[in-house]
């Protein structure tokens, strides 16, 4: 979809426009922080390194967040990316099984999971993982899985979501030449603002795929242990903000999800009577 060639902007650049929007918006340096929408800020460590460098040098003093890969994990990196200021990882594990990885080509393993929240507990890097489901080869039995996977890593949030075939992917033509999309008007790939299942495997129904992210979530964030860890790990008046902003959306969301089906269901009701 967006090609394959990485281009980069030059560090300096890079902490020019920080120091910048730390001149027009002061207070991002007490209550804000910056996120690096890259790809994968760690995927070239030089060029990390020297951001990072970059932003110590002009002491700038603010608190940022980055996407990761689990085959980037550096001791060296990572130490001078948590003194530079960075305060979380943003990683793609994806699945908690071994041959759902090699099918979809991701090139890691779940060895090197395991590794780099190693490191990053070390460094004191918070860490929130991506998990898709849904991806070829999938099953109820592949989905506990990666949850089982998932609360196995001392992850600091989670996030599941069904997978996605965007027009132009591999896993798009995949999808298509096997038969496997629902439809392909745009329009029905949300549902009031949500993404919602368009794909359907044999034995896995767009619905039920729709029903493991939402049991993920759930079986994630509503541990009692995660709960009063969450809560006691808070570090500061904007980091108890972020998380009750972040828990509010949430029951937000499975409010809506729960009124959707509840809708749904209503409607198909009145169609069969």
């Amino acid at each position: 979809m967006h090609g394959f060639k990485y281009r980069f902007r030059s560090p300096r650049n890079v902490v020019d426009e920080m120091e910048y929007v730390v001149k027009i918006c002061p207070q991002v340096r007490q209550t804000g922080e910056f996120f690096f929408e890259d790809d994968t800020f760690t995927v070239h460590k030089k060029r990390a390194m020297e951001i990072c460098e970059e932003i110590l040098r002009r002491n700038m003093k603010t608190r940022f967040s980055v996407n990761a890969r689990v085959d980037s994990a550096d001791d060296e990196l990572f130490r001078v990316m948590k003194k530079a200021g960075c305060r979380e990882l943003l990683v793609g594990f994806e699945s908690g099984d071994s041959s759902i990885l090699e099918r979809v080509h991701k090139g890691i393993t779940l060895e090197q999971s395991r590794q780099f929240m190693s490191l990053a507990r070390k460094h004191h890097l918070d860490v929130h993982g991506c998990f898709v489901l849904g991806l070829p080869g999938e099953s109820r039995e592949t989905a506990r899985k990666t949850l089982d996977f998932a609360l196995s890593l001392g992850l600091h949030t989670a996030q599941f979501s069904g997978a996605v075939p965007f027009p132009g992917t591999e896993y798009f033509r995949y999808c298509e030449s096997k038969g496997l999309l629902l439809t392909r008007d745009w329009s029905a790939w949300l549902l009031d603002g949500e993404q919602r299942g368009v794909v359907e495997y044999p034995g896995l129904s767009a619905g039920e795929i729709d029903r493991l992210v939402d049991d993920c979530l759930k079986r994630f964030y509503f541990r009692p242990s995660y709960m009063l860890h969450f809560l006691l790990e808070t570090r500061s008046w904007p980091d108890l903000y972020r998380k009750l902003r972040g828990a509010r959306n949430y029951f937000s969301y499975l409010m809506e999800k729960s009124l959707g089906r509840k809708n749904s269901n209503h409607s198909k009701y009145a169609a069969d009577n």
